[in-house]
């Protein structure tokens, strides 16, 4: 009996590695987009990201916040309501946009830095 035992949590063990080198395999190559650019740090800074908006929330006439991510690095966003009122993102769909920095729009908790959007790209 200790035999079986033994061979079913060998078992156990061999497929749990396998599946967890198969996720670690897929998680390294789960990025298909470029990686980040250098993000602005003043307003007269601009660039474009593309990646996959993993959170989006239209707040009215606050506006709409975000996060965009790479797959390596993740960035807190925000728009004017003018500019976003009729955008909407599923979660992980794809967005390519242009950012800057507004140091007087920092609505993020724990001092991330949040970045403007200025325009929609796709």
């Amino acid at each position: 009996m200790r035999v079986v035992w033994l061979a079913i949590l060998a078992s156990l063990m061999i497929g749990c590695s396998d599946s967890s080198e198969q996720v670690n395999a897929q998680g390294a190559g789960a990025s298909r987009f470029p990686a980040f650019p250098s993000l602005p740090t003043s307003p007269s800074e601009s660039v474009q990201l593309t990646g996959a908006m993993s959170w989006w929330f239209l707040e009215g006439d606050g506006g709409c916040f975000g996060t965009l991510s790479d797959g390596r690095q993740s960035v807190e966003l925000h728009a004017e309501a003018d500019l976003c009122e009729a955008v909407e993102y599923e979660e992980g769909q794809e967005a390519s946009i242009s950012v800057t920095f507004d140091p007087n729009k920092q609505y993020a908790p724990d001092n991330v830095k949040m970045y403007s959007i200025t325009a929609f790209l796709q």
